[in-house]
């Protein structure tokens, strides 16, 4: 008794592009670049005062002596011009993408110290929300959908069987 299996170069070469799953990684990829490129985008400059630095309140009270405590350290400068300023960490230039897990992972972060302070949901300050600065749980809830949709698309093009 014998069995003949035909088409089996086929098979193994539609096992190993499979196994490989190169358009799914080039789709992470593009995905994690599309999501960096909306985190990034900072708002127009907007000169404002930041008026809960202004009248008698304990908060008030406390952001001038913080305001001041930094300045006479050095750690900030008036005025300050973004990306240009001695102390700016250049925030919206700093995102970066790296890809794990062989390439079926993408990381986009920042090493940035005050990063939180201008793009999480959570720690957010009033001053940088009224700015526009998006936050990374709004890239998330507006574009994610869309990054996921990449993925999807390459993974149904590849196990789909269909070719470019």
């Amino acid at each position: 008794m014998s069995v003949i299996i035909q088409g089996m170069p086929e098979l193994l070469t539609r096992i190993d592009t499979l196994q490989k799953l190169k358009r799914v990684k080039v789709a992470v990829k593009a995905a994690g670049t599309f999501l960096r490129g909306k985190i990034k985008k900072a708002p127009r400059v907007n000169r404002r005062k930041n008026m809960m630095l202004y009248g008698n309140t304990q908060r008030a009270r406390k952001m001038r002596a913080g305001f001041f405590y930094h300045l006479k350290r050095g750690d900030i400068e008036v005025p300050y011009f973004r990306g240009q300023s001695r102390a700016s960490e250049k925030l919206s230039q700093s995102w970066a993408l790296e890809t794990e897990n062989y390439g079926f992972r993408a990381v986009v972060g920042t090493n940035v110290s005050y990063a939180p302070l201008v793009q999480d949901r959570d720690e957010q300050t009033a001053y940088h929300a009224q700015g526009g600065w998006i936050t990374v749980q709004g890239v998330r809830n507006l574009y994610g959908r869309q990054a996921i949709s990449f993925i999807e698309a390459a993974l149904e093009e590849e196990v789909g069987g269909k070719t470019k």
